[in-house]
């Protein structure tokens, strides 16, 4: 109950600071991607390397971080959410709190639905632009797709599409 309480307090505080801090105006193309992925959605990992085949960069430098859902899906990849990393006061440690320093110049917020950590950790890691659904807290998405992720052929010709407009490519 405390617990909680304090989790959610860090995680209102981390997304208000991430919307303050997001600068849209600067330069960049995209050579680093991060995916936090929720597992339920059954995307098989070998999406992502499509992924990077559309957007011309190795597929090394796609990082995908998932929130387990118990399936099989999930035995694919190797970075997973462990709440055991959020310490009492909201701190992050061990793996998540490496991950969300690392900064990259793309994040896709693979998830449609609102859940507390999945934005928490979003709002966290640092990027320089980010790209989620519908479903989700739009205040952690610069762009966001109007259409279920499981719809994955979609998602990488918009995706593209969008990134080549903005000169992201």
């Amino acid at each position: 109950m405390f617990k909680s309480f304090w989790h959610r307090r860090a995680a209102n505080k981390s997304l208000s600071a991430a919307v303050v801090e997001k600068r849209l105006d600067r330069p960049f193309t995209i050579k680093h991607v991060r995916v936090i992925l929720d597992a339920s959605l059954g995307v098989e990992e070998s999406f992502f390397t499509s992924l990077a085949k559309a957007l011309n960069i190795p597929p090394v430098n796609v990082y995908t971080f998932v929130f387990p859902a118990k399936n099989e899906v999930e035995k694919q990849y190797e970075h997973f959410f462990n709440p055991e990393e959020v310490s009492f006061f909201g701190k992050f440690e061990g793996e998540l709190a490496l991950m969300c320093a690392k900064e990259v110049d793309l994040q896709i917020h693979f998830f449609a639905h609102e859940d507390r950590y999945m934005s928490w950790v979003a709002s966290k890691a640092k990027n320089k632009f980010s790209v989620g659904f519908s479903g989700a807290d739009q205040r952690i998405n610069d762009l966001v797709f109007d259409f279920a992720p499981s719809s994955t052929n979609t998602f990488l010709k918009e995706l593209v599409k969008y990134l080549t407009i903005l000169e992201k490519l």
